[in-house]
């Protein structure tokens, strides 16, 4: 389920249509974990008689959540109270964060910050398999008003990177460090090429977003 981009303070609400193809009367709910504070879900039709349909109801709220940029949250079907953590009864919801600076003045946007960065193209370098690989590049503030870093994101889990929350204008500019860990759940990275893709979200609102590529080899 695909919520799309939405701008940070409003909302947007998808539906599912289920329906039971048993001979008997089920019941359905919902089961959310408690970290996705920003989903709201509701059920429409809980008891269902044979051949009958009822809607999965999803409610993605910004007001609530606490990031900016992708957002991924997963719902299970629950079928008559028993809960399977399986593919077949899992709901995979995205959206995609954004800041609204619609409402900026003329005079607020000629304040503004201004995200650079020199460059978009990292080479961490080699590192042995099961060990982990750092390095760093630098974003500068060439605007007025401080530029705030909202996210640091990569869709890799392995791959955390981390900045000053907030850069002043003028400055030489904060360093960004990244940490690749070559091992996750007991998994280690088989030994190649990499190459995964940093978001870098700011409050700038003319580049908001600046994508960051890093590469590295695992021997």
């Amino acid at each position: 389920v695909q919520f799309g981009t939405i701008r940070k303070g409003e909302s947007a609400k998808r539906e599912i249509e289920y329906a039971n193809f048993t001979k008997e009367n089920i019941r359905v709910e919902l089961a959310t974990s408690d970290a996705d504070i920003c989903l709201l879900s509701q059920v429409t039709l809980a008891e269902l008689k044979p051949n009958e349909t009822g809607k999965l109801s999803f409610v993605f709220d910004t007001k609530a959540c606490k990031q900016y940029g992708p957002q991924t949250m997963y719902a299970y079907v629950v079928v008559n109270g028993k809960r399977v953590i399986a593919d077949d009864y899992k709901i995979t919801l995205s959206a995609d964060v954004t800041e609204d600076f619609s409402k900026l003045s003329a005079e607020e946007r000629q304040q503004a910050p201004i995200m650079r960065i020199e460059h978009t193209q990292i080479d961490l370098g080699k590192v042995a398999a099961g060990k982990k690989l750092k390095g760093s590049f630098n974003i500068k503030n060439s605007g007025t008003n401080a530029l705030l870093i909202r996210r640091l994101y990569c869709s890799d889990s392995r791959v955390v990177a981390t900045a000053p929350k907030s850069i002043k204008a003028g400055q030489k500019g904060s360093v960004v460090k990244v940490e690749v860990n070559t091992v996750q759940d007991g998994k280690t990275m088989e030994p190649g090429k990499y190459a995964r893709v940093l978001q870098v979200i700011t409050n700038d609102p003319n580049q908001p977003r600046k994508n960051v590529t890093l590469t590295w080899v695992v021997e």
